[in-house]
């Protein structure tokens, strides 16, 4: 483990000028958990640092969530050298880059192959019994309303693309942080934006309509 952590921070500090060959260039598929092409391609989540967008996309559902972890105080993650790395203060975060895949308990671990070709899954809800009493706890006292229905929890990025397509109703911007998203098919979701007010600057920013939205 030290020498991968190493061999990535000697990658990541000796930048070259020289043209860079194909196998830096060309972007790994969203079949791999870590690989880019662009900044764009790269999304930075709390448990498991910096990882593909696309990738973290299809198994939203079934990665660990955590309230407190990379995403604190960090920078945008960037593309470096094919690999989606984590930055903090202008520099990279070894840290939160290329870390072990957190799986939800009971979720099935698949990397590539048809795992990736598959839809994305369902996800993990509030009333899952495998949820961590960190989770559970930090819904204050919205925890009987979160468990006296079926709430499908994401992650911010997930959320912000559920939002994107515009199928939504409304939903609820609770002082505990926690954000609950009502869509059209009658299907309701819980994320936690990073910060307390994330959710309506990126509204504003994607010039989504908040109709809908209250805070409490």
């Amino acid at each position: 483990m030290l020498i991968a952590l190493l061999a990535l921070a000697a990658n990541l500090d000796c930048r070259s000028d020289k043209p860079r060959s194909p196998m830096d260039s060309e972007a790994r598929d969203a079949g791999d958990p870590y690989g880019c092409r662009r900044d764009e391609d790269c999304v930075l989540t709390c448990a498991n640092g910096a990882l593909n967008r696309e990738w973290s996309r299809r198994h939203a559902g079934k990665l660990q969530m955590c309230l407190d972890g990379c995403e604190q105080g960090a920078d945008l993650p960037r593309c470096e050298k094919g690999v989606c790395t984590a930055m903090r203060g202008g520099k990279p975060d070894l840290s939160c880059t290329r870390k072990k895949i957190l799986w939800m308990p009971g979720a099935q671990a698949d990397i590539g192959g048809a795992a990736d070709r598959s839809p994305a899954p369902t996800g993990i809800t509030s009333l899952d019994p495998n949820l961590t009493s960190e989770i559970v706890e930090s819904w204050g006292p919205q925890k009987n309303f979160f468990r006296s229905r079926e709430f499908v929890i994401l992650e911010w990025e997930p959320a912000k693309t559920l939002l994107l397509r515009k199928t939504y109703r409304g939903g609820k911007q609770y002082h505990i942080g926690w954000l609950t998203i009502y869509t059209n098919d009658g299907k309701s979701y819980l994320t936690r934006p990073p910060q307390l007010d994330d959710f309506f600057k990126f509204m504003k920013s994607a010039r989504l309509p908040t109709e809908g939205f209250a805070p409490e």
